[in-house]
């Protein structure tokens, strides 16, 4: 994924900001969030698709998949209403 990021982002990622130690702090990160591999696969194609700016954190990567998700937990006004 980094190195696709860096060839479609090369002028606003530097080589010494996407190391090695960047690559397990996403994998860590990712892995403490619980990223199913769906999850990963849909993130990685939404920055393809949008351009711009990669994500900068993993936490912000993993968003762009659960973005569109119903939680399971009612919010606030509808619990209150029920």
């Amino acid at each position: 994924m980094f190195v696709y990021w860096k060839r479609c982002f090369r002028n606003k990622i530097k080589d010494e900001d996407w190391g090695v130690d960047v690559v397990f702090d996403w994998a860590e990160i990712l892995t403490e969030l619980r990223v199913t591999k769906a999850e990963f696969e849909t993130a990685k194609n939404a920055v393809r698709l949008a351009g711009g700016w990669p994500p900068n954190h993993p936490a912000d990567f993993l968003e762009l998949a659960r973005a569109g998700k119903q939680s399971e937990y009612l919010d606030t006004q509808t619990a209150f209403e029920t």
